[in-house]
């Protein structure tokens, strides 16, 4: 029989059956081998209870011992054992996007007014005032009132919910930043696991609150590089988080005498003394998907077929391409019999300029990232 608890061989606990035969067995060997240790009987009701008592003290000792690890941790626990590395839970965001609003010129629509989107009916309200311009319209940031992965596709249909004198409609030409669930345990501790790898300045860009990916690019030789020109320097490509926190991450972790490099810059607030730190930003590259379909058997055509399929094919090139992930159209393609069924040929085309004519992969640089849209995303089905 192992060793209850804690042993060299890690925690055992046992469940309550285990338990109620080493109570019984010595409840015989104490008060006589003739003992009648039924669960119907008085002491069989004792042993019960005890032994009921006993695997709940087992169960909290376990839950104890778990989550001094990485691998067993979870919720709160999880979150103070990550603590102690540095790592911080990613919050739930908010999804944003960008509106039109048409009115009246002069017409003041406060921060907070709301908006409801008429096919999902999720509500929307403005981030900050906006007053109405000259030529009827203004632009204006508008977030998701629920956080998690609330979606507004481009010319989507908007509701006032807050009527204001003046203010007259609003549309949408681009999709919605699609904001994300509370970080779950697993990929917490996939981020985790990944930064203490990562080492040096990566593992401390990516403890910063808000950052979703680093990228480590460096030359530590003496040896001009074709990049930059330069030598012993420290480039990290960052997605996420606030500019000068990443740049006292990396102040505060580079090497002496390591220079930084990058399109984007802060100062680092760490000394006082104003230094300017370098980092990346991947460059976003808008790309056009064009698909044909020639529909065969069973296969549906229908505009409402078109755009379930253009919504599936966008959400999935979001979702799976990083920094640096070269665009495989025949992987865009893979989404279509998620949402359809049938018969079927397509052809795809996946460009940077449009009318598309890009068929094969469409190379995305290491310091760039592809981003898909339904506004840029065609499929015709004939």
């Amino acid at each position: 029989m192992p060793t209850w608890g804690l042993s060299s061989t890690g925690f055992y606990r046992p469940r309550f059956a285990e338990i109620r035969t080493e109570m019984a067995a010595r409840w015989r060997a104490r008060f006589g081998a003739n003992r009648n240790v039924a669960s119907d009987t008085v002491d069989g009701h004792f042993i019960d209870i005890l032994s009921e008592a006993m695997a709940l003290t087992f169960e909290g000792a376990e839950a104890a011992y778990t989550v001094a690890f990485l691998d067993t941790a979870s919720g709160v626990a999880l979150d103070q054992w990550a603590a102690g590395q540095g790592f911080v839970r990613r919050a739930a965001t908010r999804s944003t996007v960008t509106l039109v609003l048409a009115g009246t010129s002069g017409t003041v629509i406060p921060a907070g007014s709301r908006l409801r989107l008429v096919d999902s009916g999720e509500l929307w309200e403005l981030v900050a005032q906006a007053t109405i311009g000259g030529g009827g319209t203004v632009s204006a940031a508008v977030q998701a009132v629920n956080a998690g992965a609330v979606t507004a596709l481009a010319s989507s249909t908007w509701a006032i919910v807050n009527p204001i004198t003046g203010w007259t409609g609003a549309t949408n030409a681009l999709d919605a930043v699609v904001g994300d669930a509370e970080e779950s345990d697993a990929d917490f501790r996939s981020r985790i696991r990944l930064g203490m790898g990562l080492g040096g300045v990566g593992a401390a860009v990516l403890r910063v609150p808000g950052v979703e990916t680093v990228t480590i690019f460096q030359n530590d030789t003496d040896v001009p590089d074709v990049t930059y020109g330069e030598t012993h320097w420290v480039e990290a490509m960052v997605v996420g988080g606030d500019d000068v926190a990443i740049a006292n991450a990396i102040w505060q972790s580079k090497g002496q005498g390591i220079g930084t490099v990058g399109n984007d810059s802060a100062i680092e607030t760490v000394t006082g003394d104003g230094n300017v730190v370098y980092f990346t930003r991947p460059v976003d590259v808008p790309l056009y998907v064009e698909i044909d379909i020639t529909a065969g058997e069973g296969f549906t055509d229908s505009v409402a077929q078109e755009t379930a399929i253009r919504d599936e094919v966008v959400a999935w090139a979001n979702a799976n391409h990083a920094a640096g992930d070269d665009v495989a159209p025949a992987m865009l393609l893979s989404r279509i019999p998620v949402v359809a069924s049938g018969r079927y040929s397509a052809v795809i085309r996946v460009d940077d300029v449009t009318p598309a004519v890009t068929t094969g992969i469409f190379t995305i640089t290491d310091r760039q990232v592809a981003r898909f849209d339904t506004s840029r995303c065609t499929v015709v089905i004939s």
